[in-house]
């Protein structure tokens, strides 16, 4: 009896010391969570500014820059040596000429002699033939079968004469042509480089007088990188482009070849648009100037269309998840400018983004913050 009483004492301290121990563990938690859950609410948070970002499917516009071209940039030279005899005052650079219009005309005195003198010529070559054949048909008329040799039948004779006259012909043709190269008149619609002639000059044949380029079109050169050209997808000659000035003059445009060849020096490929009529308005599109051209690039999904703020310097973005916890994501970067920036996120779910527009350098992965939104989507959440 004394042992089983023993026993049960025994058993009894042992559950009451277990009981004090499990009492003063759950004061211990309690009171550690009341701490921190005191902690927490007492800790101030890092207020950011978010945006609501849904992902949408979003055409590419691909920006590019380039430099004008005169199309068809012709220089007008003299074919014939002479002076200048008439040089019409308002030609000068900058002014738009139909085709046709007389530029200079040179002197035409000795050239009309010579015109004059192969006249002559060809008209005394041409009585030499027809005599030379009058002749012919008289001696085999009257000689019958008597005449056995060419020279008695008058064949060389005849043939000289064909061709004295044939080369007085040619010789007149000749003169005829320098007689009208001495007016130089403009060979399309134009508008005028440069000029480099003066009233009464004597000028060589070969002198450049007028530096000329078509006024129909003026061409945009434009180098691409590889990059620019994945962008820009299958791009074809007579695809639609956007130019547009430092001033912000614009004018539509459209491919007018692609280069088959890379540049042996920026191992780029060239893209030439043309402007049609860039001369004809108050502002005009000339040569040798700096444009920016726009191009409708590739379509993608689930795009996101950010301020160019979001981005931080390694090209990534900061997102604050539905337990304002920070997160750091990497992004695919499909079009920047000063204001703007269009991103891909891989393998994203959520359909609403908040996304940080301002990141700090000190911001932490897993960081709790208190989002604000920005006042451009209506003001603080």
């Amino acid at each position: 009896m004394k042992q089983t009483s023993r026993t049960r004492n025994y058993l009894w301290l042992i559950v009451s010391v277990v009981l004090l121990v499990v009492v003063i563990c759950w004061l211990l938690l309690a009171g550690e969570s009341h701490e921190n859950s005191v902690s927490k609410q007492n800790r101030e948070l890092l207020p950011v500014t978010v945006i609501h970002a849904v992902p949408e499917s979003k055409q590419l516009t691909v920006k590019a820059t380039g430099v004008t071209e005169a199309f068809w940039s012709t220089p007008v030279v003299t074919s014939v040596s002479g002076r200048v005899e008439n040089l019409p005052a308002d030609l000068e650079p900058g002014k738009l000429i139909a085709k046709g219009t007389l530029l200079v005309q040179q002197q035409q005195v000795d050239y009309q002699a010579a015109v004059d003198a192969a006249s002559s010529r060809l008209a005394a070559a041409h009585l030499n033939y027809v005599t030379a054949r009058h002749k012919q048909t008289v001696a085999l008329k009257t000689a019958n079968a008597r005449l056995k040799t060419p020279y008695a039948r008058h064949e060389p004779q005849v043939a000289a004469a064909e061709l004295e006259e044939n080369a007085a012909r040619s010789a007149l043709a000749n003169a005829r042509q320098k007689l009208d190269d001495t007016r130089i008149s403009s060979p399309f619609d134009a508008i005028i480089l440069s000029r480099r002639v003066t009233p009464e000059q004597w000028l060589q044949a070969g002198a450049e007088v007028f530096q000329i380029a078509s006024s129909e079109w003026v061409d945009v050169r434009v180098e691409l990188s590889g990059e620019i050209w994945r962008r820009l997808g299958d791009i074809q000659p007579g695809t639609r482009a956007q130019v547009i000035t430092l001033t912000g003059a614009r004018w539509p445009a459209e491919v007018r070849y692609l280069s088959p060849v890379r540049d042996q020096k920026t191992r780029q490929r060239s893209l030439v648009l043309k402007v049609a009529q860039p001369y004809q308005g108050t502002v005009q599109l000339l040569p040798d100037q700096q444009v920016t051209a726009l191009f409708s690039g590739q379509s993608y999904a689930s795009v996101l269309e950010l301020p160019s703020s979001v981005l931080t310097d390694d090209g990534q973005i900061w997102r604050v998840d539905q337990q304002n916890v920070l997160r750091q994501t990497a992004v695919e970067t499909l079009y920047e400018d000063a204001e703007t920036v269009w991103v891909r996120i891989p393998d994203v779910s959520e359909q609403r983004l908040q996304v940080v527009r301002y990141p700090l350098s000190s911001m932490l992965e897993g960081q709790e913050v208190q989002p604000g939104l920005a006042e451009d989507q209506g003001g603080v959440l």
